[in-house]
């Protein structure tokens, strides 16, 4: 199946798309997604429409994760825009070329407004900081959850911790797992899905695929 990511430069997207390549066609749009910074035509629909014809997976990495809260008025306006007019954009005319599933990896941090005492859920209601990044994060999800039940269409968003990022690189190797497993799933129609990802959700993960992979290995053997 054709898969397409929205960003290929960081380690998620460079090690992402690569393991999808070994059972995928893969497309990455160059440089984090940011498809129009000037004015939405028809002319950039039809040539992101070509990038996208046929596909049946699209994997999102926000730009806004690699970001910092804006610290001016404009950028503020920038990151808002990436996280939902242009993101928008990018969802409108994956459905018009087939989409079934859309992976969102998105932040914890829409969870930062609770006490760090508290052991959040996926239940919980998100609280995301008054920033333009965090909002940006979470507005996104609302984009995604809303074309999934409008157009019947798959969609699961990955809450990721912000440590991942910072720590050690085997984590974010496990994430990948992770979303290989998840863009290779088969969830219901219009069905919107979050999952938390921690440190030690990834840790367990990787133990797990490591085992796996050991077991396999004897098999063969």
């Amino acid at each position: 199946m054709k898969v397409v990511l929205t960003e290929g430069t960081s380690r998620l997207g460079v090690r992402l798309a690569d393991a999808l390549a070994q059972h995928h066609s893969v497309v990455v749009l160059e440089g984090a997604f940011r498809p129009h910074a000037g004015k939405w035509s028809p002319a950039a629909a039809a040539e992101l429409g070509k990038r996208l014809h046929d596909l049946t997976v699209l994997v999102h990495i926000p730009p806004l994760l690699w970001e910092s809260p804006a610290t001016s008025p404009e950028e503020e306006q920038e990151q808002l825009d990436v996280g939902t007019r242009q993101l928008y954009d990018l969802l409108g005319v994956a459905v018009q070329q087939g989409v079934k599933s859309i992976l969102y990896v998105g932040s914890l941090s829409v969870m930062d407004g609770y006490p760090k005492e508290y052991v959040v859920t996926e239940y919980w209601r998100p609280s995301p900081m008054p920033n333009s990044r965090d909002l940006g994060l979470y507005l996104g999800e609302l984009v995604v959850r809303e074309f999934a039940r409008q157009h019947r269409t798959s969609a699961l968003c990955l809450r990721v911790d912000e440590a991942v990022w910072e720590g050690d690189p085997a984590l974010v190797d496990s994430l990948v797992l992770l979303c290989v497993q998840a863009v290779e799933s088969k969830p219901g129609e219009g069905v919107f899905l979050v999952r938390h990802v921690g440190v030690q959700t990834l840790r367990q993960h990787g133990a797990t695929a490591g085992q796996s992979a050991a077991s396999d290995e004897v098999e063969r053997r």
